[in-house]
C-alpha cells in the first residue's frame, strides 16, 4: 500500500529507520498532503529480540522540506507504547510546523 521495496524489508527489516523514513515519505506523496506520518515497532507483549527489543519504535514525519525520523524505546505494555507514540508523533509534527513557520 505504500510502495516500500522489498529489498529496503529484506535488508533492514520492518521494524526499521529506513522503513520508516520510506512509509512516511510515500503517505505523503500518495495523499498529496503536507506531512506524512508513520510509524513502526514492536509494541509487545511478545516479538522482541536483543537487538529490537519490545518497546522499539520509529516515527517519521515528512514534509516537502525534510524528513524526520526517530528511535525510542518505551515500555513492555502495548497500550502504552500506541499511546506514547501518538503524543510523540504530534509533539514532532507540531515542532516541524512552527519551525517552518
Amino acid at each position: 500500500m505504500l510502495n516500500v521495496k522489498n529489498s529496503i524489508i529484506s535488508k533492514y527489516g520492518a521494524v526499521s529507520r529506513q522503513v520508516a523514513s520510506v512509509m512516511s515519505e510515500n503517505i505523503r506523496k500518495k495523499y498529496k498532503s503536507d506531512y506524512g506520518i508513520s510509524t513502526t515497532g514492536i509494541s509487545g507483549p511478545g516479538g522482541g529480540s536483543d537487538e529490537k527489543p519490545i518497546g522499539l519504535i520509529y516515527i517519521s514525519i515528512s514534509s516537502k522540506f525534510e524528513t524526520i525520523t526517530k528511535k525510542f524505546i518505551f515500555s513492555k505494555d502495548r497500550n502504552i507504547n500506541r499511546t506514547i507514540a501518538v503524543f510523540v508523533c504530534l509533539f514532532i509534527l507540531k515542532n516541524m510546523v512552527v519551525i517552518k513557520k
